[in-house]
C-alpha cells in the first residue's frame, strides 16, 4: 500500500499516489486501528454474522420482521423468496470469517420468531465488523498534530443512517466555517 505523505512546499498538502490533497478524511471503520495517524482511537470491533436463506415451508410478505433478531423478507418477485436473517453480536471480535456458532444462534432466533422448528436452506453466510466505541455514538475527530487530517468513525450498526449527518457536519465546517457540534466530536 502506498503511503500518505505530507508536503509543506507550495502550501501544505498531502500526497497519496498521484493525488495532492489539502484535507484528508479517514472513514476506515475498525481498520483505523492500523492507521498511523488514528491508531489510538477507542474503536471496539463488534462482529456480526448474517444469513441469506430460503424458508422451505413458510412464505412472508416483503418487509422487515423482528423478535430478538431481524428477518428481512427480500423482494425477489419469485415464488421462492429469499430472506436475510441477522445479525449476531460479538464484542471485541474482529475475525472477518463467518462463525458456525453465530449461524446456530441465528437459526435458533429464527425458530423463536416462528415458535417452531423451521426448515431452511442457507444460501449465504456473511460476517462483518462494526466499529463502535464505549458510548456507542459515532464521532468526528481532528488530528491534534495535523489539523488537516480528520476521521469519522464509531458508526457501529447504524452507519448508513448516521454517516450522512457526520459528512454534512464536516462539509459545513469546511465550506461554511460552521462549528462541528460537540456532540459529534470525540472528547
Amino acid at each position: 500500500m502506498k503511503k500518505l505523505t505530507k508536503h509543506d512546499n507550495e502550501g501544505a498538502f498531502w500526497c497519496y499516489q498521484t493525488l495532492r490533497i489539502k484535507k484528508v478524511i479517514f472513514c476506515q471503520g475498525v481498520h483505523t486501528l492500523q492507521n498511523p495517524y488514528f491508531s489510538e482511537l477507542p474503536i471496539i470491533p463488534i462482529k456480526g454474522d448474517t444469513l441469506t436463506l430460503k424458508l422451505k415451508d413458510h412464505s412472508l410478505p416483503e418487509g422487515l420482521y423482528y423478535k430478538k433478531r431481524w428477518l428481512h423478507a427480500l423482494a425477489t418477485g419469485s415464488h421462492n423468496p429469499q430472506y436475510r436473517l441477522g445479525a449476531s453480536y460479538e464484542v471485541d471480535n474482529s475475525n472477518p470469517n463467518p462463525c458456525k456458532n453465530a449461524q446456530a444462534e441465528l437459526l435458533q432466533a429464527l425458530e423463536a420468531m416462528f415458535g417452531e422448528k423451521i426448515a431452511v436452506e442457507i444460501l449465504e453466510h456473511k460476517s462483518g465488523i462494526r466499529p463502535t466505541c464505549k458510548n456507542a455514538r459515532p464521532f468526528i475527530i481532528q488530528h491534534p498534530k495535523y489539523p488537516s487530517l480528520f476521521a469519522i468513525n464509531g458508526l457501529g450498526s447504524k452507519g448508513t443512517a448516521t454517516a450522512p449527518m457526520l459528512t454534512k457536519a464536516l462539509a459545513n465546517y469546511f465550506y461554511e466555517s460552521k462549528a462541528i457540534s460537540t456532540e459529534l466530536l470525540l472528547a
